[in-house]
């Protein structure tokens, strides 16, 4: 299937699929699986990291920016790289942690607009 019909089908996909909706300013977005819980859960499961919990919300996180890189960001002229490209996970991480403790009740999905946003910056 060509890219542009990835395109639609995978934002019609976010759009018409799931049960949860995650708001960010006005633009409102239906978002399924870890990416509809809140920050609140990320910062329990980060507590138990060491002992070896799952990282279900990273991992959520970093294929929302996969998507990001493969359908945004890869279409924009001179773009050929990710927005993380050279960034570890450890500096996500420490992101993450920090956004979250100042914002308990966002959503998943929220966090990863907003890091996304961070890092186009750069």
């Amino acid at each position: 299937m060509p890219k542009h019909l990835w395109m639609i089908f995978f934002a019609a996909l976010v759009v018409f699929s799931g049960p949860a909706a995650a708001q960010q300013d006005t633009k409102q977005v239906l978002v399924r699986g870890a990416g509809q819980e809140t920050c609140a859960k990320w910062l329990r499961e980060r507590a138990n990291w060491i002992t070896g919990s799952s990282h279900t919300y990273l991992n959520w996180i970093l294929g929302f920016i996969a998507a990001y890189n493969d359908f945004v960001h890869t279409q924009e002229p001179a773009s050929n790289a990710g927005i993380d490209v050279g960034v570890e996970n450890d500096p996500l991480i420490s992101w993450i942690d920090q956004y979250c403790r100042a914002h308990p009740q966002d959503a998943i999905y929220a966090v990863s607009t907003a890091l996304i946003n961070d890092l186009k910056k750069r």
